[in-house]
């Protein structure tokens, strides 16, 4: 069974052929509230079976701070081809990422991002808060 690894917000992936870079965010800030904002969970999923299931389901539901819930992606069914070559290794894992763009953030407060691979939940608690723009001569340190 696929079980998942790490759980990223981020706000941008860059993939090329040979690498792919995460621009990670630590919380996420609209201009305003309510306000639209777009983003990217990124997550990994691994396996030690011999030979784990390549059909799959995913769900990401992000829920506001009172629980009520914001965007859910219901259930989204996915496959993980055969690797080529294994080399003998024990553990399989993969890398995925899904996108959010211009979600409704209604209030201020710890959102959750709940993710669910095959029945296995993985939880993101992710702060949001209004932009707020610098002042000239404020350091950005």
């Amino acid at each position: 069974m696929w079980k998942i690894g790490y759980l990223i917000l981020c706000e941008e992936i860059i993939t090329t052929s040979d690498q792919k870079s995460i621009i990670p965010l630590v919380g996420l800030n609209p201009i305003s509230i309510p306000g639209n904002f777009s983003f990217r969970i990124a997550f990994s999923l691994f396996s030690t079976d011999k030979n784990p299931s390549r059909h799959n389901i995913i769900r990401v539901v992000l829920k506001d701070p009172s629980g009520k819930t914001v965007k859910d992606t219901n259930e989204i069914k996915f496959e993980i081809p055969e690797p080529e070559i294994t080399n003998g290794r024990a553990v399989k894992a993969g890398e995925a990422d899904l996108g959010f763009n211009n979600i409704v953030l209604p209030v201020e407060g710890t959102y959750q991002v709940v993710v669910t691979v095959n029945g296995e939940t993985k939880t993101l608690e992710v702060p949001v808060a209004k932009m707020t723009p610098l002042n000239e001569g404020d350091s950005v340190e």
